[in-house]
């Protein structure tokens, strides 16, 4: 099964993914997401937070933070950064809960969804928003399954925009990214939706 397969990844590589993770460069990930919350300071789940670095950026800014991961070492990891619990939760067998966040972050985790899960990802994530909240999620373009360069099968769609409309939630962002390439060289997909 490929998510095992990649949990399997994430927690032989931890240290390493760790390391690399600390010095990519964020700025637009965190403005697309933390200047449209509707709370200040705001409850925030990181899902798929790996390292924690980004738990850790937001946690800095002010606001309540929980992260989740399917890898365990990366959940020590990241508990050890923030010094806080994080879930340990895979991708299908998610359960967030009602009404607990005002924003869901996902950087780089819808190409670890697999494709029977990935409605009942969708549905955790809108029942798990307040009102107004956001879920905001970047991921690589492209479809069927890809073998990375490191190792790790990906599980790519574009069908993220069409599977979010069973939801009653508003569009506010889709651009690709980076967003001072050509069209033909955005090779990732910003999406931002709020819960009506």
């Amino acid at each position: 099964m490929t998510e095992e397969t990649n949990i399997n990844w994430y927690d032989q590589h931890a240290s390493d993914y760790c390391d690399k993770a600390i010095h990519e460069d964020m700025s637009w990930p965190y403005a697309d997401f933390l200047a449209h919350l509707a709370e200040n300071p705001a409850k925030i789940l990181d899902l798929g937070c790996g390292s924690g670095r980004d738990l850790l950026y937001f946690k800095n800014k002010g606001h309540a933070v929980e992260g989740l991961d399917g890898s365990k070492e990366m959940c020590n990891a990241a508990q050890k950064l923030i010094k806080a619990e994080v879930l340990h939760q895979k991708f299908s067998q998610l359960d967030l809960g009602p009404n607990k966040y005002d924003g869901v972050f996902a950087n780089a985790t819808l190409m670890h969804v697999e494709p029977q899960d990935r409605l009942n990802f969708l549905n955790q994530i809108f029942d798990s928003l307040r009102k107004n909240g956001i879920f905001y999620a970047h991921y690589p373009k492209g479809s069927g399954t890809q073998q990375s360069l490191d190792g790790r099968t990906l599980r790519l769609t574009e069908n993220w925009l069409k599977l979010c409309n069973n939801f009653a939630w508003t569009l506010e962002l889709t651009q690709g990214r980076p967003i001072f390439f050509t069209p033909e060289e955005q090779t990732w997909q910003a999406i931002r939706f709020r819960k009506n």
